[in-house]
């Protein structure tokens, strides 16, 4: 977009330099620009850029978590599932986590958001939750489960009885990995009813 609008400049790098020296764009990674640092954060969500920095990839693990009111905390890095191999990104707007999930999990309980300059991927609760699990190995039994869910991530019992019981079966079905397995085992005995 920034060499469409620069398109009447002879020497379009050359102008792009300049812009980035006057602070007036900021560098993302190669190739992706935004506003300037004062106004960037106004006009393009960081979950947008998300998207942009490295795709395929919707944003699950702790920072989904937080954005569904699951975790108490703030969660600063943006992580990010994705079908491609792991790559970490440190740029002006922030830091970008993408983790590889299985092929079958990637388009499974995503949901498409809307925010400043454009729209990005966020998994559902369950998803997130799935995907943090699936990359836990400290998880190997069910007794393992709830310390997991309650201390480690301090999730409260009236979050985890808004989790979709059944989804999380499906999804563990979808992952085929042992961590996610029990998760979902432990949350159905937990919640028999599904919200």
């Amino acid at each position: 977009m920034l060499t469409d609008r620069l398109r009447g400049y002879g020497a379009v790098r050359d102008k792009i330099t300049r812009l980035l020296a006057g602070g007036e764009v900021v560098r993302v990674k190669k190739g992706l620009y935004v506003p300037g640092r004062a106004v960037a954060l106004r006009e393009v969500d960081p979950l947008v850029l998300s998207g942009l920095v490295s795709g395929p990839s919707c944003v699950s693990f702790e920072k989904a978590l937080e954005l569904h009111g699951l975790i108490p905390e703030r969660v600063v890095e943006i992580t990010c599932a994705t079908t491609q191999r792991r790559r970490e990104f440190e740029t002006p707007v922030g830091r970008f986590t993408y983790l590889p999930v299985p092929l079958a999990v990637f388009s499974a309980e995503v949901e498409r958001r809307e925010a400043a300059g454009g729209h990005y991927f966020l998994a559902t609760p369950e998803r997130a939750l799935s995907d943090y699990a699936g990359r836990d190995p400290g998880l190997q039994r069910l007794s393992d489960v709830e310390p997991w869910l309650r201390e480690n991530l301090r999730i409260t019992s009236g979050s985890l009885a808004r989790l979709n019981t059944t989804t999380m079966t499906e999804l563990a079905q979808l992952y085929r990995r042992r961590p996610v397995t029990l998760l979902a085992r432990w949350l159905a005995k937990m919640n028999p009813v599904s919200p």
